[in-house]
Formats: C-alpha cells, sequence, structure tokens
C-alpha cells in the first residue's frame, strides 16, 4: 500500500463514530450509533494503524446486531460488493449445504455416490460423505493450479472451462481413503455443489443453490440481488442441472456478508422467523478430529467455514469460526462476544495459504482488532444481546 492510500485511510477514520446502522432490522429495534474509538494506549493499537498495516479496504464489526466499528476505504460502502474468494465456501457452499440438510435431502454422514453419476462405481468414490467433501478429508485432489503437466480436470477447473463440472466428476481422483486425514479441495467443492443441486427437486424451483439461497437466505435476511453474486457470474448446465461454482468466484457487500454471520450466530434464528434450525447450524460447525490440519495455527475444517475449537487462533474466544478467502477476505463469528467481523482487503504481510495466512491473521488483525473492540466493550455497560434469539 503506498503512503498516499495509507494516509487517506488514515484521515477518513473520522467517519467510523458516523457509521451507518445496517443490521439494526435482526432485532426490529431502534439502532443506535457506535462507540467513538477510544484514543490508543500502550496495550491498545491504534485503527488506523491496523487498517493500514494490514491493508484493510472494509472492516465491519457488529455487536448484539449493531454495527461497533465501520470503515471502508473510498469508494467502498456497506453496499458495495467485494470480491470474496474461497469466503464463498461459507457464504455459498455451506449455507446451501445447511439448506438441503434442513430440508432432509442430504444428510452429511451419507454418501454422495447416490447424487453423483459413476461414483457408485469407483471403491473410493462410493464411501465419501457430504461431510467429507465440506471439511476438506474426502481425499479428493486439490488439482495443480498452474504447471505444464496439469490434468484436463484440472485445467478445466481453473479456467472455469464448460467441460468443467463432467471432468471434475470423472477424473479427479480421490487420492487417499476418505476420512482420514486433511487435504484442502477446492474441486471437492464443486462435487458438493453438483450433489446439494442434484437432491433439489427436478422440474420444481428453486431450480439451483443461487435460487436456492435467494429464496430460503438472502431475501429473507433482506439483502437484495446487488448485494450478492455467486458462481464467477456465470453457469454450468449438465445432466439437466443448472451447476454455480461453490468453492469460490463469490462477491458479497459487507451488509449482506454480516447478516449471513448473524444468521450463523443466532443459530438460524432471523426476526423471529427461523431459517435454518439450530441442529442443523449446530451439526454444520462441528469439525472431526481426524480432518484437523496439521499445520500449527490452523483451525479446523467443518461446513464451509473454520471452526476455531482447538484454539488454534489465540486471539478469539474457542467458539469461534470464520470463513476466509485467499486474500484475507474474512467472515468471523464469535458466539460468547456476540460479535460478527468482516474484513475485506489485500492479504496481509506475504502470507500464502496454508499455517503462514492464519499466523498473518491471528497475529497481525485479530489481535489487534479484539483488543480495541475489548476496550470498548470495558468502557460501555453491558447489554443483552438484540438479536432475536
Amino acid at each position: 500500500m503506498d503512503a498516499g492510500r495509507t494516509s487517506r485511510l488514515a484521515v477518513a477514520l473520522p467517519a467510523l463514530a458516523a457509521a451507518l446502522s445496517i443490521l439494526g432490522a435482526c432485532s426490529g429495534a431502534e439502532s443506535t450509533p457506535p462507540r467513538p474509538l477510544p484514543e490508543a494506549s500502550e496495550s491498545v493499537p491504534s485503527l488506523p494503524d491496523l487498517i493500514a498495516a494490514t491493508r484493510t479496504m472494509a472492516l465491519l464489526v457488529v455487536r448484539d446486531g449493531e454495527p461497533l466499528l465501520e470503515w471502508y476505504a473510498p469508494p467502498g460502502g456497506p453496499q458495495r460488493l467485494y470480491r470474496v474468494a474461497s469466503l464463498s465456501k461459507a457464504l455459498v457452499g455451506g449455507m446451501a449445504t445447511m439448506v438441503a440438510m434442513d430440508d432432509g435431502r442430504l444428510d452429511l454422514d451419507e454418501p454422495v455416490a447416490p447424487l453423483v453419476p459413476g461414483w457408485e462405481d469407483d471403491p473410493r468414490k462410493r464411501a465419501v460423505t457430504a461431510r467429507q467433501l465440506a471439511s476438506h478429508c474426502s481425499g479428493m485432489a486439490p488439482g495443480a493450479r498452474h504447471g505444464t503437466d496439469r490434468e484436463a480436470w484440472e485445467i478445466a477447473f481453473w479456467s472455469r472451462g464448460a467441460d468443467l463440472f463432467p471432468l471434475v466428476l470423472s477424473d479427479a481422483p480421490v487420492t487417499f481413503p476418505p476420512g482420514k486425514r486433511y487435504l484442502y479441495s477446492g474441486p471437492g467443492y464443486a462435487v458438493l455443489g453438483y450433489a446439494v443441486t442434484a437432491s433439489l427437486p427436478r422440474g420444481d424451483s428453486p431450480p439451483d443453490i443461487e435460487a436456492l439461497l435467494r429464496q430460503r437466505i438472502m431475501e429473507p435476511l433482506g439483502v437484495p440481488d446487488r448485494e450478492w453474486r455467486i458462481g464467477y457470474g456465470m453457469g454450468h448446465e449438465i445432466d439437466g442441472l443448472r451447476l454455480r461454482a461453490a468453492w469460490g468466484g463469490g462477491s458479497y457487500s459487507p451488509h449482506a456478508a454480516a447478516r449471513v454471520g448473524q444468521l450463523m450466530l443466532q443459530e438460524g434464528m432471523w426476526r423471529g422467523r427461523r431459517l435454518l434450525r439450530a441442529e442443523t447450524v449446530r451439526s454444520a460447525l462441528t469439525h472431526v478430529e481426524a480432518c484437523t490440519p496439521s499445520d500449527p495455527g490452523h483451525p479446523a475444517p467443518v461446513v464451509g467455514w473454520w471452526s476455531n475449537a482447538d484454539g488454534a487462533l489465540s486471539s478469539v474466544p474457542r467458539d469461534a469460526y470464520l470463513g476466509a478467502g485467499a486474500g484475507h477476505e474474512i467472515l468471523l463469528v464469535v458466539p460468547s462476544l456476540r460479535l460478527v467481523v468482516v474484513r475485506y482487503g489485500l492479504r496481509i504481510g506475504d502470507s500464502h495459504w496454508g499455517g503462514d495466512f492464519w499466523t498473518a491473521l491471528d497475529s497481525d488483525f485479530l489481535r489487534p482488532l479484539m483488543a480495541i473492540v475489548e476496550e470498548m466493550r470495558a468502557s460501555s455497560p453491558d447489554r443483552a444481546s438484540l438479536g432475536d434469539r
């Protein structure tokens, strides 16, 4: 980030105190403006410094369903679309899977082979469950993104070619017995998205996961279509199914992502209406020990999200979970603090996806942010949660 941009970030920060109340609708109560930031101290960092150091372009912190901190680099804003990369696995793949679970059309712990053509003929693929696909322990290959010796299915997957789904379903291998260990796999989410779509009633509405999410999640949350996009803006039609990417290619406004986070925090309840059963949310957030990554500081994969149940992220409580994209696009939910955090921007430091990705997020962003939030919480009376439970 150049010095001019850093300066503009710092100068624009006073607008934080006048942040728009975009989540007040979750409670039906009148919203109150966020409190002004505390002065930086020896123990509490400066928010402008944090924003500049971590190359943050949008930050929205919601507590009790109301904005506590809110800041956007011009020309951003709460309703502007931002690319979210693999945060789509939570916002698209995870949420669509939970709707299918809620309807009784998909069992996390049953094999998906009856829904996926050709999979019952392969002894390893025949055993793969939806939970294993969603938590990256199906054994499905990640697919090489670069190189001259890539196979046709890998090229199709990363180029999003028209033959993406047929090639991934038929040719992407399951490299070890499913459920034995962690191996991050975007192609696994292609199979998961196919299975969710195949579980929908044929000739009925909604016909694909975009329509499913619109009808069951986004419209009830009050999020207009202009504030979210999925699937790289393209669809694929095979076997009579309309397929959309569930692993990446999404764009969500901070407003839209925060509302999904608030729905998850409230275990599927929104303004007195149950959009997902609490049991569905809890099951989706349950992590399997065998699927835990070996990298220190790496949270555990669950259905679309990453769980901090093992305390891998030391700066947030163990009940925290988050969706994350490769550029440190995050949607963090902390039930014990009644907190939802949306952060969009550029990748923090020189980290890459893997162990140092999470270390950078934890030490360089979450730790100072939590110090700021704690200072604000300590300086104001504790309030009961305003969100419907």
